[in-house]
This record gives C-alpha cells, sequence and structure tokens, in this order.
C-alpha cells in the first residue's frame, strides 16, 4: 500500500483531522499505521527533544511507539532556516527519504501531513510536489472551501501534483452553499479530471476553544475557575462600553468569552450577568473580590493576562477559525464527523489500486 500524503491549500484546513481519521480506519481495520510529518511547523520541546505538536499529539491518538521526535525529521525553528541559509547546508530531502525508509518498514500504511500550502518548502527542496514525487505517495488534497475562488485553488494544486494527486476533499463549506457545490460545483470539478472524495459541512462546534487552550495560549493566570477548564468557547466578545450597553451586547452571544480591562468591574460584572463561559482580563490586573466572589458562584473561569486588550483580541482571533486536534477526545470527534461526510474505506482503497 503506497504512502497517503495529506496537504492544502491554506493552513489551518483540517489536515490533522483528517490523518488522524484515516489512520484511525486504517487501524480498525487491523493494518499497522504510522503518521508522519515530514516537515514540523509547529515546534515544541517534550523532554528536551524538539518536536511539532501535531506528532505529539497524533502519536497518541494512534498509540505508536516511536518517540514524537522520530514523527517529523525536520522541525522548523528560526535557527534551522537561518541555518539553511548558510553552508554547509543539511539535504532535506534526503533527510526525508532516509526517516520514511526506515520507518516504513515496519508499516502497512504511512499517512504523512504536509505544511500550510502546496509551494511551502520549495526553498528547502521539499514542498508538497517535491516530497510526494520523492516518496511516490499518493495525494489527498484537502481545501477549506469557503467561496468559488477555491476552484481556481483545486485546478492549480491538479497541476503542481499532476498523476500523484488520488483526489480532494472539499472541508468546512458553508451550509448555504452546499447544495451549489453538490450540484454544480463537483460536477464541474469532476469534468477537470479531479476526483472529488468528500464534502464536509462546516461545523462551528469543532472551531472552539477551550479555557484551558485559552490560559496557554494567552500565557494567562487562571484566578477562577480551576474545575471549568474544559468549558468550550465558541466566540469572543470585548468590553469596552459602559455596563448598561454591556448587559444589552453581551446578551446577544452565549458560550462566549469577554475579554476587557482588568479594571472595568462593571463590565465583568455585567458579562456574568449573562451565559459567559470565562473572562478574560487584560492589563494583568486581577479582579475585585466582589467579581472573583460572582465568577466562583457561576462557576465562570477568569483568566488574568499580561497584555493589553488589543493584543488579547488579536490572540484570540489567531485561535478562532482553528481546528485543533491536540487531545483524543476531539481527534475521535473529528473522526465521527469525517466517517459521516467521507468515505475513508474508498479513500484507503483507492491507495491499493
Amino acid at each position: 500500500m503506497e504512502p497517503v500524503y495529506v496537504v492544502s491549500t491554506e493552513g489551518f484546513s483540517g489536515k490533522t483531522g483528517l490523518c488522524a481519521s484515516l489512520g484511525l480506519r486504517a487501524r480498525s481495520r487491523g493494518l499497522r499505521v504510522g503518521y508522519m510529518k515530514p516537515v514540523g511547523t509547529l515546534p515544541t520541546r517534550v523532554d528536551g527533544d524538539l518536536v511539532d505538536e501535531d506528532c505529539v499529539c497524533l502519536r497518541e491518538v494512534l498509540e505508536l511507539a516511536e518517540p514524537a521526535k522520530a514523527l517529523s525529521p525536520i522541525v522548523m525553528t528560526p535557527q534551522f532556516i537561518h541555518g539553511q541559509l548558510a553552508r554547509p547546508r543539511l539535504n532535506c530531502s534526503a533527510t526525508v527519504m532516509e526517516a520514511f525508509r526506515t520507518y516504513r518498514e515496519a508499516k502497512d500504511l504511512v499517512v504523512m501531513e504536509g505544511m500550510s500550502h502546496l509551494r511551502d518548502g520549495r526553498w528547502l527542496g521539499v514542498s508538497s510536489r517535491q516530497v510526494s514525487r520523492l516518496l511516490h505517495a499518493r495525494v489527498i488534497l484537502l481545501v477549506k472551501f469557503e467561496h468559488e475562488l477555491a476552484i481556481d485553488d483545486i485546478l492549480a494544486a491538479k497541476d503542481m501534483l499532476g498523476e500523484n494527486l488520488m483526489g480532494a476533499i472539499l472541508n468546512w463549506v458553508p451550509s448555504g452553499k452546499m447544495p451549489l457545490v453538490g450540484d454544480a460545483i463537483v460536477p464541474f470539478l469532476t469534468d477537470q479530471g479531479v476526483r472529488i472524495l468528500g464534502i464536509v459541512e462546516r461545523d462551528d462546534r469543532l472551531l472552539a476553544v477551550t479555557v484551558a487552550e485559552l490560559v496557554e495560549e494567552l500565557d494567562g493566570r487562571l484566578i477562577v475557575g480551576d474545575d471549568h477548564v474544559g468549558e468550550s468557547i465558541e466566540s469572543f466578545m470585548v468590553g469596552a462600553m459602559g455596563q448598561k450597553k454591556a448587559l444589552s451586547f453581551f446578551r446577544q452571544q452565549s458560550k462566549k468569552a469577554v475579554i476587557t480591562g482588568g479594571d472595568r468591574e462593571d463590565v465583568q460584572l455585567a458579562a456574568l450577568e449573562t451565559p459567559t463561559r470565562a473572562l478574560i482580563l487584560t492589563g494583568n490586573q486581577e479582579p475585585t473580590k466582589r467579581v472573583q466572589a460572582r465568577a466562583k458562584k457561576l462557576g465562570v473561569p477568569v483568566i488574568v493576562v499580561d497584555m493589553d486588550t488589543l493584543r488579547a483580541v488579536e490572540h484570540a482571533e489567531t485561535m478562532a477559525g482553528r481546528v485543533r486536534v491536540h487531545d483524543a477526545a476531539r481527534a475521535k470527534r473529528i473522526y465521527g464527523m469525517l466517517s459521516e461526510a467521507i468515505d475513508l474505506d474508498a479513500a484507503l482503497d483507492g491507495l491499493a489500486s
């Protein structure tokens, strides 16, 4: 069975979730499954080793015996990039090939994950096109389909990947565009020689972040709500008005986190009078005892961050719209959703044909 390489036309398209789903389905069929991210783009350290965050997650999800550092032979850091601009340079394509050969021997199937965009890594010799040809991998193109202009991305990817392209999956399709996609766009792409492996409707629940993830991303301090860090947050609201207007504003959304200054007790109390999942207080200023007591009674976590409100909003917006798979429970939710929208068995069968 050939390796399968999941690539995308833009970042945060759902590649890690699809890799996990393909791996889980293959394991259910009795196959020895491996996962690789030839070029890691989310560097972190585990037990002193530089690894990729996705590799840490999928090692757990797919119950892999190999250490996380073995799953990504190259991890992009500023230091690595600067080193590659000088001499001597690491032969990245040879490094990827050797790692794959060693890893492949003990597996029936290796699911690989590409970088954010097809062109990424071109200067290192490890773009999606280069890696797929180097490893003779069948490619699944995952497209975040938000509007019709994605058609151009798909056709450009087809030209770039050539015969290695097995098919495309249209992911995160807005519900209002599902009829258009099914009735017109899929037939058009099929006529252009692009096989559509599945259509996945947008599900905002998977875009939610947890309080624990917010604390980590914002490098915050959890003042209240230790036992509610698993709560999901689906939207963010900024409190920068008076208490009366704040009440009316905050009632518009539930399952939200409110971002406001640590000195705005009036806004904080107004937020707590509406369905709120967390308070994010900026300026590194702790809330008053009155706010802490009210939040504790309602079970609303309070996070204090050492940044201004604008920066906190920017960080929150960066998290919004990203599907994080960095826990086994969420990976299984994604697996269940993709199993309904995509014929995973047909995709796996296509690798053997």
